[in-house]
């Protein structure tokens, strides 16, 4: 029994790191990536962290010249963001709204067009998020997608936060 005490809530951050946001039901879960990135800035988990974004642009920052890459990432979004060295960030989804059908057909044309792959976007999601810490709120809107029943957040690499 003991063991299993201590083995449960490694099982459990296992589960949190193996994908941003596996899922059973392809419209469940959309707010996963956005919850596990600030999570992830807390934990100090740059692994985590560029996982919430579409694969192709974690593979491109991570090839790329400016990237920081999985070990330096936290600490460039923690110097942007003039956060402390043990100050947490919270998110709060403040609104959400899925998006219309030929605002997904352009989103697809031009995932496609940037990044050279066939990855079908199956859904998108708006996202209004307040993302805050003891310092202030970063209020943005994060667009998330499914692609291959997995929730991501559309975009470019978040290197900081205006807190």
């Amino acid at each position: 029994m003991k063991k299993l005490l201590i083995l449960l809530p490694i099982f459990t951050a296992l589960l949190c790191f193996c994908a941003c946001s596996k899922e059973t039901q392809p419209s469940a879960n959309f707010e996963k990536p956005v919850e596990n990135l600030c999570e992830s800035l807390s934990r100090k988990d740059g692994a985590t962290y560029l996982n919430c974004f579409v694969p192709a642009e974690k593979k491109a920052y991570l090839v790329s010249d400016s990237g920081a890459g999985t070990d330096g990432i936290i600490g460039l979004v923690r110097e942007n963001s003039k956060l402390d060295d043990d100050e947490r960030v919270s998110c709060e989804i403040t609104g959400k709204r899925e998006i219309s059908d030929e605002r997904l057909s352009n989103m697809q044309r031009a995932y496609k067009k940037k990044y050279s792959r066939n990855d079908t976007i199956d859904k998108a999601m708006l996202l209004n998020v307040n993302f805050s810490n003891d310092k202030g709120v970063d209020i943005r809107e994060i667009t998330v997608v499914m692609i291959d029943e997995s929730w991501y957040i559309y975009g470019d690499i978040i290197e900081g936060f205006k807190f």
